[in-house]
């Protein structure tokens, strides 16, 4: 994979995979692999088969929530980033991480199609984080 020889590393990593289905570090690669290559549907796939094995991982859930992110999956986004926040121990980091979380269920609340919903969608967002600022690049886009 190193090399750019995406095809190669696949096929490898999926007999591989084929063997031992259990072992997350194959999956992750794997994973890594048909990101590289654009197929992001199926490495969201690869990765969500390693959260349920591994629900706490944290390598799995950043690349998972990026996949998400990349692909504006906001809903999908902000609840693997609730999961990896419950992995960390360093509250600063924390804190920039739920920043992050907000700024996910935004997006997913800025969807809702209904307007009700969505007016509740961004108060109980208001109520639960008043120093939440929705970004700029956001508001251009409607």
């Amino acid at each position: 994979m190193d090399t750019g020889e995406y095809d190669a590393a696949r096929l490898v990593l999926e007999e591989a995979v084929a063997i031992d289905a259990n072992d997350a570090d194959l999956r992750y690669a794997l994973g890594e692999v048909l990101r590289r290559t654009g197929k992001t549907a199926d490495a969201i796939r690869m990765l969500e088969t390693i959260r349920v094995q591994h629900p706490r991982a944290p390598r799995a859930l950043l690349a998972l929530r990026e996949l998400y992110d990349a692909s504006n999956a906001w809903r999908d986004a902000a609840r693997v980033q609730e999961t990896y926040i419950q992995t960390l121990s360093d509250n600063q980091r924390a804190a920039a991480e739920r920043e992050q979380l907000f700024y996910y269920q935004y997006q997913a609340a800025v969807e809702i199609g209904d307007a009700a919903e969505r007016i509740e969608a961004l108060t109980d967002l208001a109520n639960d984080s008043r120093s939440f600022v929705p970004p700029s690049s956001v508001w251009a886009t409607r």
